[in-house]
């Protein structure tokens, strides 16, 4: 161990600083997980742009092109072209670094990947131990042990549970790797505490979409002929029939907290901008100028049953409950909304054409492939009940993890090594 520390290149202590970095970042400055990808990314695609899989690079970063071109298309009838053309500035740089990285990490080499994996460990590691002692500050500064605080030395509780999907993100990668090296108890007894952290934060979404990230991958491991297609195909079927998702039946609206309803609301008001401009969509970043989107939302929006509901009239008193504030908190919703059909048709092809590509990559294990489609999963329900799309350091964060990802979960690529690299340390 000590001779490989001392052969360390600077790709692989790249992999490492990002993988033991992401955590902090995520927790206490979220909009910084941009600047830290940056940080990794363009560096590693100055020095090991030449071992970029172009095949991976092709078939990820067209798609990606493709969706990018499109919004610019969608600029000409936008109601708000002059922001569209500043979203699609940023993110086609953005999108193409992220897809360099990906077919960058495809063809780890040995070190890279033992780097990588030991740094993932070490990054859920930091990540737990964060939120187990902002939990004891939380219990010395005002004498209750709470994970779920409103104020975090200083961050809201949107930092607190950004930080908590990275770390459940990251804890996905580390299932998949200890199974995979046939630590099944470690990496049992590791994920379930992390699902328990997970749910300490209050973060629903995340707590919802590690449990469903952690059954897709038992699944796929115990019945891989069969979760890999359904995956690949369940997915673009989600992505396409999200315009016509129901409202909430009441008995279910009762149980909501406010911010879920107020969640149910925003998607019922982007449900009917959709169906106005359902083929061509609004125009790429319209959804923060969309009309009636800044009112607050009404009292009676979904009837009087709804009123008498205390956590409804707690979201009354609410100042910020516009009914589209920002963005609908759902991906596949605001790609509709902006974008229209086509859009849609690219944002399934992408999330299906990443699930045959894994189904069909012969370099992985049948535990690392399980793996990588639990990690589709988990970032797909996320995408699918918080953040907005074009939020850069959402991109960055979803790069991050799909990044180290397919870095750790394969077998080593043999590329020609890095000045100063070993050449083989697989068994170590």
């Amino acid at each position: 161990m000590a001779d490989q520390m001392m052969r360390l290149t600077p790709v692989s202590m790249a992999f490492g600083a990002l993988a033991t970095t992401v955590p902090l970042v995520a927790t206490f400055a979220p909009v910084q997980v941009t600047a830290l990808f940056l940080l990794f990314a363009v560096p590693l695609a100055f020095l090991a742009w030449r071992r970029a899989h172009a095949p991976f690079l092709f078939a990820s970063g067209g798609l990606l092109l493709c969706l990018l071109l499109w919004g610019g298309v969608t600029l000409s009838w936008s109601i708000a072209p002059d922001e569209g053309l500043k979203r699609l500035t940023r993110l086609l740089p953005l999108f193409a670094l992220g897809a360099l990285c990906l077919a960058i990490a495809v063809r780890t080499d040995p070190l890279t990947r033992w780097t990588a994996a030991r740094a993932v460990r070490g990054g859920v590691l930091i990540g737990i131990v964060t939120l187990i002692l902002l939990s004891l500050n939380r219990y010395f500064v005002n004498g209750a042990f709470d994970f779920g605080v409103e104020e975090i030395m200083g961050a809201d509780l949107l930092n607190y549970k950004v930080g908590g999907t990275c770390i459940a993100g990251l804890a996905l990668i580390l299932l998949a790797q200890e199974i995979d090296d046939g630590k099944h108890g470690r990496a049992l007894a590791g994920a379930a505490l992390v699902g328990l952290l997970v749910a300490a934060t209050q973060s629903t979404t995340a707590l919802a979409a590690y449990g469903i990230g952690v059954a897709a991958f038992l699944a796929a491991v115990a019945l891989p002929r069969v979760i890999g297609p359904a995956v690949a195909v369940a997915i673009p079927c989600v992505v396409m029939a999200m315009p016509w998702l129901p409202d909430p039946p009441f008995s279910l609206m009762k149980e909501l907290s406010a911010s879920g309803l107020h969640r149910a609301a925003i998607w019922h008001f982007t449900i009917d901008r959709i169906h106005e401009a359902q083929f061509l969509g609004w125009g790429l970043d319209s959804a923060r100028d969309l009309p009636g989107g800044r009112d607050l939302v009404p009292d009676n929006f979904f009837g009087y049953k709804v009123q008498w509901v205390p956590e409804w009239h707690q979201l009354m008193q609410l100042e910020t409950a516009e009914i589209l504030p920002l963005h609908p908190h759902n991906n596949s919703l605001q790609v509709w909304l902006e974008l229209g059909f086509p859009g849609a048709v690219l944002f399934a092809a992408l999330y299906g054409g990443a699930a045959i590509l894994i189904n069909r990559d012969s370099g992985r294990s049948r535990v690392q492939k399980a793996g990588l489609l639990a990690i589709l999963c988990y970032l797909f329900v996320v995408a699918s009940a918080s953040f907005g799309i074009w939020q850069s350091w959402w991109i960055c964060l979803q790069l991050t993890v799909w990044t180290l990802a397919l870095a750790v979960l394969t077998k080593p690529h043999p590329v020609r090594p890095m000045p100063g690299q070993m050449p083989d340390i697989a068994g170590t």
